[in-house]
């Protein structure tokens, strides 16, 4: 499934995706409006990379309707040292960030473009 991804957490890999509801659940975490939080994820702190992870790691749980585990502070702090710092994580939050959010736009835009070709073509014959 598009946006899911793994980290490690205690040597297993951990399951954790980005979907709407992660975007959802992030408001919430952070106390901000959809409208506001793609431009404030453009900087990060660690309250911020705190609410992204979690709400990645409860996704799977939410999408299979089951309780996600009160993940702590530590145990997010723990994974961010065990993926490779946060240099490393704000990295991966990128990347998924990129795949979620703009690959679609883009792949949409690049349907238009060859739409917009082909109707040309037909234009012209």
């Amino acid at each position: 499934m598009k946006g899911t991804f793994f980290i490690k957490v205690g040597g297993q890999q951990q399951k954790m995706q980005m979907t709407t509801y992660t975007f959802k659940r992030i408001c919430e975490l952070l106390g901000m409006e959809v409208n506001t939080m793609f431009s404030a994820l453009t900087e990060y702190t660690f309250e911020k990379i705190f609410a992204i992870l979690q709400a990645c790691a409860e996704t799977p749980y939410w999408m299979e309707d089951k309780p996600a585990p009160a993940f702590t502070e530590r145990q997010i702090m723990g994974w961010i040292d065990e993926n490779g710092g946060l240099v490393a994580v704000s990295t991966l939050i990128n990347e998924q960030l990129e795949a979620t959010i703009l690959t679609p736009s883009l792949d949409k835009a690049t349907e238009a473009a060859a739409d917009k070709k082909k109707v040309s073509k037909k234009s012209g014959q």
